[in-house]
Parts: structure tokens; C-alpha cells; sequence
């Protein structure tokens, strides 16, 4: 089994050598009870991580089209025998050069573990979630992983916890694209549909002609754990299947029924 590794916080994050170390000890115990009719082919685990040489948080799916990019390999020696990409451009670029530059394929590609939830609107700008995006719209199962912002402690029980339930239900079968949050001691787990604003920006003066855009929280709890806002303001693990269209189909139905 082929797995890519990504994110947008940067090839030296913690959090990305936390998801490889999660990669290759305990989800090979987990695909044991994977269904033998899914998408997760049996074999080895054969791991590449591919991330950008510096953070590219709210670089959303944006690509590097005017100008060549760099490329480093990286050693990792707590990790031998792990291909390790640096790369001089945006999360969705790293999976373009696995999948166009390498010239490879993948079975899975999950990206993160990313500090801080991707939640609500955030979804539209994060890094972490657009790397998902490119892999899904060339056909490849792909999980976005989000954790609380301060710590990874507690994180790989989350892990666990979230890919027992993706792998038990098949859920990469039936559907591509996840967009996953994790808090740490979880207090249980639900599908959750995208929420509204968690936070949004202030442009306050910041010296002679520059503005700088601080954030706030703009949560508001609507006490339903069917939201990713709400669930994981509950200290619960949230999995929200994202769509590649963007179009709204309900609008487009009514508007073509009425010519």
C-alpha cells in the first residue's frame, strides 16, 4: 500500500513527523481489520512524505504556475528508508510533484497533522485541506488531519480512534475526499457536516501604508454535535466528507426546471 504524507505547517513540523511515526506503527494494525473488498490493497506499507520547505498555512489549493520551485531531499534518521521530499511551494504543488514530477501513484495520501482545527469557513483557506483536494480530484482517497493548536498530546489515541471508524465502515470506499479533526482524550466521534465562521480578521494599521490581519473567533454555538464547529468544541472527533463540485446542486436543479 502506497501512502503519501503532506501538510502545510512545513517539512519540520511536528506535526508531520507525529503522522508519519502514527503511519507506520499503528495503522498497519488497524488495516488488519480493514474489509478485503475495500480500497486498502493488502502488502506493506510503502510511505513518501512530500511537504513544503516552509509553513503555507492559508494557501488553500493554490499552485506555483509562473516560476520553478525547489525541491530538497531530506534525511530523517529516525525514519530509514523514508523517502523525504522538502518542497519550495504550496501543499497542493508537494502532491503535484509526488503524482507529476515523481511520476507515482498512491493509495492514500493524508495530510497534516495540522496545528489547529480546519472547522467551519477555515476550510475554504487551509493548506492542509487543499493538499486533500488536489489528491481527490485525481482520484486518490485522501484524509485532512487537524488537532488542537497548542499540543499533540493525546493525538494518537485520536488517530486510532478516527481511522477505526474510517477503516470499519469502509468509508474511503464510498466516498474520496475527509476532512478530519482530532482533539486530544476525545469524547466520541461524529459525522459532521461543515459549520459557519470560527474565525474571522480584523485589518488594523501596521506602520506607513501596511495593514496586518488579526484574528478572533467568531464561533457561535448552535448545540449540535452536527457540525465540525460544534462537535469539536465538544472534545469530539469530527469527520466531514468534503465535495470536489462546487456546484450547488439544489440551485442548479431549480433554476433549469424552470426553463
Amino acid at each position: 500500500m502506497r501512502i503519501l504524507i503532506t501538510n502545510d505547517d512545513g517539512v519540520t513540523a511536528p506535526g508531520i513527523h507525529a503522522l508519519l511515526d502514527w503511519t507506520l506503527c499503528a495503522l498497519p494494525v488497524i488495516l488488519r481489520n480493514a474489509p478485503e473488498e475495500g480500497c486498502f490493497p493488502a502488502g506493506p506499507l510503502d510511505v513518501t512524505v512530500i511537504a513544503p520547505l516552509e509553513e503555507q498555512s492559508a494557501r488553500s489549493q493554490a499552485l506555483n504556475l509562473r516560476a520553478p520551485f525547489k525541491i530538497r531531499r531530506k534525511e530523517w534518521p529516525e525514519f530509514p528508508g523514508i523517502r523525504v521530499f522538502g518542497v519550495g511551494s504550496t501543499p497542493a504543488d508537494c502532491v503535484r510533484f509526488g503524482l507529476y514530477g515523481l511520476e507515482e501513484s498512491f493509495d492514500l495520501v493524508l495530510s497534516g497533522i495540522n496545528r489547529g482545527y480546519n472547522v467551519g469557513g477555515d476550510l475554504v483557506y487551509s493548506g492542509t485541506v487543499g493538499a486533500v483536494y488536489e489528491s481527490a480530484s485525481a482520484g486518490i482517497p485522501s484524509v485532512a488531519l487537524s488537532t488542537d493548536p497548542e499540543t499533540l498530546e493525546g493525538v494518537y489515541d485520536s488517530l486510532d480512534m478516527a481511522f477505526r471508524y474510517i477503516v470499519t465502515h469502509d468509508l474511503l470506499s464510498r466516498h474520496l475526499l475527509y476532512n478530519v479533526n482530532l482533539p486530544p482524550c476525545p469524547q466520541g466521534l461524529y459525522i459532521t457536516r461543515q459549520g459557519g465562521p470560527y474565525y474571522m480578521d480584523h485589518l488594523v494599521p501596521d506602520g506607513a501604508n501596511h495593514y496586518r490581519q488579526v484574528g478572533y473567533c467568531a464561533y457561535e454555538d448552535t448545540h449540535t454535535t452536527e457540525l465540525d464547529t460544534d462537535a469539536v468544541t465538544a472534545h469530539c472527533i469530527s469527520i466531514t466528507p468534503l465535495t470536489l463540485n462546487r456546484t450547488d446542486m439544489a440551485v442548479y436543479e431549480a433554476l433549469r426546471n424552470e426553463t
